[in-house]
């Protein structure tokens, strides 16, 4: 006991030195410091009256303080950011914003910014006509009815915020790419003049129509082949084979009624007058009125010519001996 008491004030002295001593290592190692925790999400719960938010509510910027390793530890899902609604009013109110922490080795010392417009509207109910639209076109063989097209159901129930409902205009959007036949669609309702912001707040009853759109064939498609003409006679001594076409056949398109009557395609009319060898020449096709040549309408047509064969004339018979 003795040496416990023995000049215990020069102890006392000597262990707060040695405290304090450690203290401040400690504290160089670790020291406290301050973070800032950005985009922080604003929660809100249930507004009153069945009223519905139409604003979409801002982040905010939390301050922490703590010691450099708890503020590198630290989770920023540990951050809960709330907006109080239980006094809120219809139209846009500046609620404030308080924020809860998980993390007891950190401190919140200010939130920016402190308070948030929140505004709120009546939610209702409306029933509109579903708008049909219409995009690109049907292939040229045929013509959409689009005057005579039908929605089923083509009306669609809209809930949701009374502000948004006031302009949301439901539509429809068939594709008519290339059709050739009527056109049966089921397609999801979407709202026009309603920003993407306030879209998902409304409901849409039902979500989806379905479409019909009657097309008409005005035109149909066959091949036909190809008849040359050409003008002129081949060299004398030189005779006319065969004839080439390449291609030998065209896909033509007209109406039904008149493609019925085309079967072969006449060529523009070829020179071969005095020819001693092939003739090659390419031309374009024109094809009788009412009719349309699909894809290219040049021809490659070769004239096969040969010399004739030399003929030997045939010996005279020797004339017969007279009598004597």
């Amino acid at each position: 006991m003795r040496l416990i008491t023995n000049n215990w004030r020069l102890k006392l002295v000597a262990l707060f030195i040695a405290s304090t001593t450690w203290g401040v290592v400690a504290y160089a190692g670790n020291p406290v410091e301050t973070k800032d925790v950005t985009r922080v999400a604003v929660q809100a719960g249930p507004p009153p009256n069945n009223w519905v938010i139409v604003n979409q509510l801002p982040t905010v910027t939390v301050a922490i303080s703590g010691l450099h390793q708890s503020l590198v530890a630290f989770q920023s899902a540990s951050l809960h950011a709330t907006v109080d609604l239980a006094r809120t009013r219809l139209g846009p109110n500046l609620l404030h914003v308080s924020v809860d922490n998980s993390d007891p080795r950190v401190a919140i010392t200010a939130v920016e910014p402190a308070s948030v417009d929140v505004v709120l509207d009546e939610r209702d109910i409306v029933t509109k006509k579903v708008d049909l639209r219409f995009k690109n076109s049907p292939n040229n063989c045929c013509v959409a009815q689009n005057s005579k097209a039908t929605v089923n159901p083509d009306l669609v129930r809209l809930s949701g915020p009374k502000s948004v409902l006031a302009r949301a205009l439901p539509y429809v959007q068939v594709d008519l790419s290339e059709a050739q036949t009527d056109v049966q669609q089921t397609l999801d309702v979407k709202l026009d003049a309603v920003d993407a912001r306030a879209a998902p707040l409304v409901t849409i009853e039902p979500k989806q129509v379905q479409v019909s759109v009657p097309v008409t064939l005005v035109k149909r498609r066959a091949q036909a082949g190809l008849n040359e003409t050409h003008v002129g006679q081949v060299a004398a001594g030189y005779s006319l084979n065969n004839i080439a076409f390449a291609p030998d056949v065209l896909t033509v398109e007209a109406d039904p009624a008149i493609l019925a009557t085309v079967k072969t395609l006449d060529t523009p009319a070829i020179n071969i007058s005095g020819a001693t060898g092939d003739i090659v020449q390419t031309v374009t096709v024109r094809p009788p009125a009412g009719v349309a040549i699909v894809g290219s309408a040049q021809v490659t047509v070769h004239f096969f010519i040969t010399k004739n064969p030399d003929v030997q004339p045939s010996p005279s018979p020797s004339p017969s001996a007279s009598p004597r």
